[in-house]
């Protein structure tokens, strides 16, 4: 009989994606690089590069720009995750790695939303690797799509191999945000609900943006995760879902990671239009699939409200504002006394 690392010893070019729950999330995290191929695929992109270790960019798209509290550990991808796919990388040679992250609405509501005084609050110490705010590093860029004439993270276009590290949550515009959602987070505009959901349309964004720049793996941090109506701005109550996803098509990472969810992985506006441009996803699965235990997805009905409210953009912008938890002494809420005062007479805090 063949042992687990032959069996899913496979073609680099065949997609295997890894489903690994684990108390110990480094070894989950271990178990989902192994089986998914990730150091093959990673080793015969390097090759096909012909670039020396030294100049060749590996840049990791991490999501932690919602994160306001330290209370609430699901809102971002755990920084000891990034840090130990990153020490990995080290020892096989590889030097040059970026994590990076964009800023976002959050900097219209709260003071401090750089991306590197945001890390450094949620643990995040540059260690191996060079932290990029996107913002920051943004240049012009035509896209052939929607997107047209707009801009882009230098690190992001010219990087050698992209991966998306996304956290496991629910989303009310798409009803999960996993490793495909996490690559909108790439646009360098801090206004995003205007210029992604008002003036455009985030989904094509997104779409547009994966066309140009592929990305080669992702993973999602299911070990802590945020569900219910605005997972995607963390739990008070998380769930304890202990699980880490990994795999080299992100389209297919985000089907296992939905149906883990319970949800039909079609019921999301973003990957139907991904399925309609690149067809389902055919991959082999190490692990299983089965829905987390005691998992809350969004209402019924909400992702259609919040498509219809995001045409008004100082009411969507209005209404996510309120949903926001409490932040920590760091992040000044601004205009905080009408917050306040109009969260206690709606009974949200």
């Amino acid at each position: 009989m063949k042992s687990r690392s032959q069996m899913y010893k496979r073609d680099i070019s065949e997609s295997v994606i890894a489903s690994v729950k684990d108390d110990d999330k480094l070894r989950a995290l271990q178990e989902v690089m192994e089986y998914s191929n990730f150091f093959d695929n990673l080793d015969e992109s390097f090759k096909k590069s012909g670039k020396d270790k030294n100049t060749f960019t590996i840049v990791i798209k991490s999501n932690f720009m919602v994160f306001l509290t330290k209370k609430d550990p699901s809102s971002y991808t755990d920084p000891e995750l990034i840090d130990f796919l990153v020490g990995k990388l080290s020892e096989r040679g590889y030097t040059r790695i970026c994590v990076v992250e964009s800023q976002n609405v959050l900097g219209k509501w709260y003071t401090n939303r750089d991306v590197k005084t945001v890390a450094l609050a949620c643990g995040y110490k540059s260690k191996n690797y060079t932290l990029i705010d996107l913002t920051l590093d943004a240049i012009p860029h035509k896209f052939n799509g929607q997107l047209g004439q707009h801009y882009i993270g230098k690190t992001w276009k010219e990087a050698d191999y992209r991966i998306s590290f996304a956290k496991n949550k629910t989303h009310p515009a798409n009803k999960y945000t996993l490793a495909t959602k996490n690559v909108f987070g790439v646009t360098t505009c801090e206004n995003k609900y205007y210029e992604y959901h008002k003036l455009r349309e985030w989904d094509t964004t997104t779409i547009d943006i994966l066309k140009e720049f592929p990305v080669q793996f992702g993973f999602i941090d299911a070990f802590i995760s945020a569900d219910g109506a605005f997972g995607f701005r963390g739990d008070k109550t998380p769930e304890y879902t202990k699980t880490i996803i990994g795999g080299n098509n992100i389209l297919a990472v985000d089907w296992v990671g939905s149906l883990k969810m319970g949800l039909d992985p079609l019921g999301s506006v973003l990957m139907k239009k991904m399925v309609e441009e690149y067809g389902r996803p055919v991959f082999t699965l190490y692990g299983n699939d089965e829905p987390y235990e005691d998992w809350d997805n969004i209402p019924f009905m909400l992702d259609k409200f919040d498509d219809a409210v995001e045409e008004s953009y100082c009411t969507h912008s209005f209404l996510t504002h309120l949903i926001m938890f409490e932040p920590d002494t760091i992040f000044k809420e601004k205009c905080s006394d009408f917050f306040k005062k109009t969260r206690q007479i709606l009974g949200l805090i």
